[in-house]
């Protein structure tokens, strides 16, 4: 067997991505750990392969560490199979540039066997305990209070878990809230700052007469709206997309890669899918929309300042359109 057969059948996952993190290669031990065919998953982008948690550990650590170290070591993560289950990883990757171009080379290896065996070893552990404190009945005053010790740091474990999750997401409609989204704007810019054909653009986006829909028909419905709008925006995206809740009735969305055509052309279907939705007790709800995307120069400040200019006029001319910042 020849050094690329081998590479082929590694007793480990192996998968390359360009800089855009979409998927450009990969060996046949992780087409068969997850249960895809080589089609479905070379050029996909790898948050195809995570669900919403894991997706925001990628943003809050994997692309800011493989950006300025080059390299990541034993990064715990958890991938979708093809029937959407989750299976565990431990990742490592280590940027390079080959022919003028970025690329990563990921090795992914699976930590189903490890954790179970982990599992029966602290299993044992405690049996051993358990009898242990059976023959000293001395000490058994001290294994109880070592084990209220054990569950109290699982519980924290937990606590500081959600914590987490709560501090990134709006409690209303359960999508990421503004301090998450500053999170991932300054991510942007820094790949930017690296590599100036990564671009990406935002989306102001209000909804019109919110206060008279509230004054109309109570805030219980208002909120029902809010909601059901954040959901459709979030569907609507593509999936490296992200939207948040910016305040109010105010929703930010940031796209990384999109060309101008094409990003005008999803603000304009988050536009024209918000009024043909079907709006229960609500006679209609519409949209105004701003666009910008980041240019040389920009700051956070800049492009917000631009898509809220652009916002402004949509609603000056007349609402329930969208206006990128060049018009």
């Amino acid at each position: 067997m020849n050094r690329e057969e081998r590479l082929k059948n590694a007793p480990c996952g192996y998968l390359v991505l360009d800089y855009n993190s979409y998927v450009i290669e990969v060996n046949d031990t992780f087409l068969a750990q997850l249960g895809f065919t080589r089609q479905e998953a070379e050029g996909k982008h790898i948050e195809w392969f995570l669900k919403p948690v894991n997706r925001m550990l990628f943003h809050s650590y994997f692309y800011p560490t493989i950006n300025l170290e080059k390299e990541i070591n034993e990064f715990f993560i958890k991938l979708k199979n093809k029937d959407g289950i989750e299976a565990p990883y431990l990742m490592s990757a280590r940027q390079f540039e080959e022919n003028e171009k970025v690329i990563i080379d990921c090795v992914l290896l699976p930590m189903n066997k490890r954790l179970d065996y982990e599992l029966e070893l602290r299993n044992t552990k405690i049996q051993m305990e358990q009898a242990y404190l059976e023959k000293e009945s001395a000490l058994t005053k001290l294994g109880d209070i070592y084990q209220e010790i054990e569950n109290k740091q699982q519980e924290l474990l937990k606590v500081n878990e959600q914590l987490v999750n709560l501090s990134n997401t709006d409690q209303l409609t359960g999508i990421p809230n503004r301090r998450l989204f500053e999170m991932k704007m300054k991510e942007q810019i820094v790949r930017y700052s690296a590599n100036e054909k990564i671009t990406f653009c935002l989306f102001m986006i209000d909804i019109d007469h919110f206060k008279k829909i509230n004054d109309q028909y109570g805030h219980l419905i208002g909120d029902s709206v809010l909601i059901k709008i954040a959901q459709m925006i979030q569907e609507l995206i593509p999936v490296e997309g992200m939207v948040a809740r910016y305040g109010g009735e105010e929703f930010i969305v940031i796209l990384p890669y999109l060309k101008e055509e094409k990003m005008f052309e999803v603000a304009q279907k988050i536009n024209e899918s918000i009024e043909k939705a079907n709006w229960v007790k609500i006679d209609g709800v519409t949209v105004s929309v701003g666009v910008s995307d980041f240019q040389t120069g920009d700051t956070r400040d800049t492009i917000v300042e631009r898509a809220d200019l652009a916002l402004y006029k949509a609603k000056r001319n007349g609402r329930n359109q969208v206006v990128h910042s060049s018009n």
